[in-house]
C-alpha cells in the first residue's frame, strides 16, 4: 500500500490543517490534487500528527523519513543563500552519517546521474524556481529511497519552465514508487495526470475522487469557486449544453457553481470560459456522479 491514512488530524502552528481523513491507495505512481498542505506538512514535520495514522509504503510516515525510506522534494525549505548546490547536497549527505569526502561523493554522484552536474557550482541563493526544484530533488535522492514525495514541482511556473522541469521529475521517480502533489487539473497538467496509476483529490480536508485517470479525468460533475462574474460564467457554460446551479453566498465569500455535463471536456470548457470572461477560479474540484449498473466492475466499486 504505497499510501494509507486511517482518522488522519494533522495541527499546525495552533490550527487544524486536515481532521480525520481516511484513504488507501494501492499503486506505484500516485498523483494527490487539490488540498494536499496537511500530508506535505505532516510528512516534513512542519504539521504534527494529533490522532489518527498516515503510513508510507506500509511504515509509519515519520519513520519512513527518518530511515531514508521515502525521500522529500518539497521545494520550501531555506538555506544559506551563500552555499553552492553542491555544498548544501554534501551537508544533507552528512546528516546521513557519511564523512565529508563521502558525503561530497555521493552529491557529486546524485547531481550526475541526473544530469545536473552544472548545478553544483551554483550559488542556492541565485537559483530561480525550477532550479531550486530541482535541487531539491537531488537531496531528497542522498539516502536512495524507496519512495519520493514531491511537493507541487510546478506550482508558479511558465510552460517553458515545466516542460524543462517534469522529465526531471519523472527521471527522479524511475526505478522507485512516486506521489507528486499537483494544484489542479486545468489544461496543461492533465497529460502529466494521465501516466499516473491513481490519482487522489483532495477538497478541504475530505476525499472526493480517488481511482484511475481514465475514470477521475473526466467526471461529470465539477465543484467550481470563483469570486467575481458567477453569471457570465454560468451563461457561458449553458450556452454549450451544460448544467449549471448557482449557489447563495455572502458578500465576502466566493461564489460556487456546480457544473454537470457528461462530455469529457467539461474541464477546459470550464477553464477556458473562465479565461474568455476574465472569472478568477478558486477551485475546479471533480465530483464522482453515480455510475449506470451496467458499468464496468472498476466503475462500480467507485
Amino acid at each position: 500500500m504505497l499510501l494509507r491514512s486511517e482518522h488522519l488530524r494533522v495541527d499546525a502552528d495552533g490550527s487544524v490543517l486536515v481532521d480525520d481523513l481516511s484513504c488507501a491507495v494501492d499503486a506505484n505512481t500516485l498523483a494527490l490534487v487539490g488540498d494536499s498542505g496537511a500530508l506535505s506538512a505532516a510528512l516534513s514535520g512542519r504539521g504534527r500528527i494529533a490522532s489518527g495514522s498516515l503510513e508510507i509504503a506500509g511504515v509509519d510516515a515519520a519513520l519512513a523519513v527518518s530511515s531514508g525510506k521515502l525521500g522529500l522534494a518539497l521545494a520550501e525549505a531555506r538555506f544559506n543563500p551563500r552555499w553552492t548546490s553542491l555544498d548544501l547536497l554534501t551537508k544533507s549527505a552528512s546528516l546521513t552519517g557519511l564523512p565529508r569526502k563521502a558525503a561530497k561523493a555521493r552529491a557529486s554522484s546524485v547531481l550526475d546521474r541526473l544530469g545536473l552536474s552544472w548545478l553544483g557550482v551554483r550559488v542556492v541563493g541565485a537559483l530561480s524556481r525550477p532550479e531550486f526544484v530541482a535541487l531539491e530533488l537531488a537531496k531528497a535522492l542522498l539516502s536512495d529511497p524507496s519512495v519520493l514525495f514531491v511537493q507541487a514541482p510546478l506550482r508558479g511556473l511558465g510552460s517553458v519552465e515545466a516542460d524543462w522541469l517534469w522529465p526531471l521529475v519523472e527521471l527522479c521517480g524511475q526505478g522507485r514508487q512516486l506521489i507528486v502533489s499537483f494544484d489542479s487539473t486545468l489544461l496543461e497538467q492533465r497529460a502529466r495526470l494521465l501516466h499516473f496509476e491513481q490519482l487522489l483529490f483532495l477538497h478541504q480536508g475530505r476525499v472526493t475522487a480517488l481511482g484511475a485517470p481514465a475514470l477521475l479525468l473526466r467526471p461529470t460533475s465539477y465543484l467550481v469557486a470563483v469570486t467575481r462574474s458567477a453569471q457570465a460564467l454560468r451563461q457561458a457554460l449553458e450556452e454549450r449544453g451544460v448544467q449549471v446551479h448557482l449557489s447563495d453566498a455572502a458578500d465576502d465569500q466566493p461564489t460556487q457553481l456546480l457544473a454537470t455535463s457528461d462530455d469529457a471536456d467539461l474541464a477546459e470548457w470550464i477553464a477556458r470560459a473562465a479565461v474568455a470572461h476574465g472569472v478568477p477560479v478558486l477551485e475546479l474540484v471533480p465530483l464522482l456522479s453515480a455510475r449506470p449498473s451496467g458499468g464496468s466492475d472498476e466503475e462500480r466499486a467507485m
